[in-house]
């Protein structure tokens, strides 16, 4: 089999970008679904949301950067003491 990479298409980039999400559509969706943790967490509005962040730890230096912050923040320490 071969792909066809002649293929017109056609692309809006902007309608592709990264939105808010529905979340009344989302949680009667997930309702159907069975889905109830997703629905739980549309449930909340995004001002009560916590902020999240992701960063790629992908050398020493940055885990040892990571792994201080994490040390000194409270409502990591069980979880730390863990790990170690």
């Amino acid at each position: 089999m071969k792909l066809n990479q002649e293929l017109p298409l056609e692309i809006d980039f902007e309608a592709a970008r990264v939105s808010e999400p529905n979340r009344e559509k989302l949680f009667e969706m997930f309702q159907e679904f069975g889905f109830k943790r997703f629905a739980d967490e549309m449930r909340t509005t995004p001002e009560t949301q916590v902020e999240q962040s992701w960063e790629v730890i992908d050398t020493s230096q940055k885990f040892e950067s990571w792994f201080k912050k994490l040390k000194s923040r409270r409502n990591f320490a069980s979880i730390s003491k863990q790990l170690l």
